[in-house]
């Protein structure tokens, strides 16, 4: 586990407001254009009941960073018009080799930590977000609530904005399609996880969707982690990897929307734009859409679901069904008594899942709407289960 080391100097100075809950956090980099409607729906942030929230309880910091457009004087000018928004700026120049979106989502996020520290409130929340994204009017309110309900970390939907998906349909119907596709498979393997390898801090409904775009967490499980690593590319997913080796409670709330554009030349290396762009070389260049095998996800919800009974069994079971090497690891580390994502990360369970696969005759991939076609009649059989039966202990013990 990684030591968390605060900063010495936090990007925002003035000190926070004492009903202060929520720290919003904006990396920026050359958003001039979009970035009053980003603004726009984190100042009109409502509660549930549709009544604005008190301006005091939330703030939002961005870090614009090597900006070569108008985005500061943009930033500024809204602070100006809109004075009873907590909106604080930052500008820093980062050496090459650091001027990326890890980096600068690090600094924010460990200033929203240092900010919250003195919070009086037993449920705030560091809230991350993208400059060319607007948040739903109930975000806010959404991650504090799931936070509220027992949540570690929160992680919200990613929607396209309606009038970039209506474009892409109309202009680019093959690289909407397999965006569409995408959408359904997310929401099949979700709830094929949740009946096979059920989290009980993440019920259904659910979805798979953890990023910076819209990803919230407590102070307490941020330090844990060892705050975000500024990594490039995919910090939020090496953060998400830190989240689940400490054992944070991870919710992916169904209700937690964000809305971002379909454009293809996105600031991040990889990303939704990287996405959109791969899916429209593989339309136009009429490649197949390939993607996780039916067979192959089934196998693994099972199998993580039976190891993670091994590791909480006081008495471990025949492992007949594992090869022998396995066996050994197993019995070794069981007897450690570890905590269950530990236990998962010394056994390397990637490793052996896979090789517990490859002595199946079945597919590890197939094109995606077949994969669809599968996990829906899957999920169905599954569904219509007696109340009480238990699913088999290991997939490979079901697959002939």
């Amino acid at each position: 586990m990684s030591r968390y080391a605060p900063l010495a100097e936090p990007l925002i100075a003035t000190p926070p407001h004492p009903k202060l809950r929520a720290c919003i956090i904006i990396p920026t980099r050359n958003e001039e254009s979009i970035l009053p409607r980003t603004l726009d729906a984190l100042r009109l942030q409502q509660s549930f009941n549709h009544q604005p929230l008190d301006p005091n309880t939330y703030e939002v910091i961005l870090l614009l960073n090597n900006c070569t457009d108008a985005s500061e004087a943009v930033a500024q000018h809204y602070q100006q018009q809109h004075p009873t928004f907590h909106l604080h700026t930052a500008t820093r120049t980062l050496a090459p080799e650091e001027a990326h979106v890890g980096t600068a989502r690090r600094l924010l996020m460990d200033t929203a930590h240092h900010r919250l520290q003195t919070s009086p409130h037993s449920y705030s929340a560091i809230l991350s977000t993208d400059a060319d994204t607007v948040v739903a009017p109930d975000w806010t309110a959404r991650n504090l609530a799931a936070i509220e309900a027992g949540a570690d970390v929160v992680g919200g939907v990613i929607n396209l904005f309606p009038e970039d998906l209506e474009a892409l349909k109309q202009q680019d119907p093959g690289t909407y399609q397999a965006y569409k596709n995408d959408r359904q498979l997310q929401h099949l393997v979700a709830q094929l996880e949740s009946i096979l390898d059920p989290d009980p801090a993440d019920p259904w409904p659910r979805h798979l969707e953890h990023f910076g775009a819209s990803l919230a967490c407590t102070p307490s499980i941020y330090a844990l982690a060892g705050g975000l690593p500024p990594v490039k590319p995919l910090e939020d997913v090496a953060f998400i990897d830190a989240l689940r080796k400490v054992g944070a409670r991870i919710r992916h709330c169904p209700q937690t929307h964000i809305f971002t554009s379909a454009r293809l030349d996105g600031r991040a290396e990889v990303g939704l734009s990287g996405q959109l762009r791969i899916w429209q070389n593989q339309s136009r260049n009429k490649e197949p859409h390939t993607v996780d095998s039916a067979q192959w996800l089934e196998h693994r919800f099972r199998s993580l679901a039976a190891l993670r009974r091994l590791n909480q069994s006081q008495h471990l079971p025949p492992l007949t069904l594992y090869p022998q090497p396995w066996q050994d690891r197993i019995t070794n580390l069981h007897a450690d008594r570890l905590p269950t994502p530990r236990f998962l990360e010394l056994l390397d369970c990637n490793a052996l899942i896979e090789d517990l696969f490859t002595q199946t005759n079945h597919p590890h991939h197939s094109e995606i709407e077949e994969t669809i076609t599968a996990l829906t009649q899957t999920i169905t059989t599954l569904t219509h289960k007696s109340p009480g039966t238990p699913s088999e202990p290991l997939h490979l013990s079901v697959l002939p």
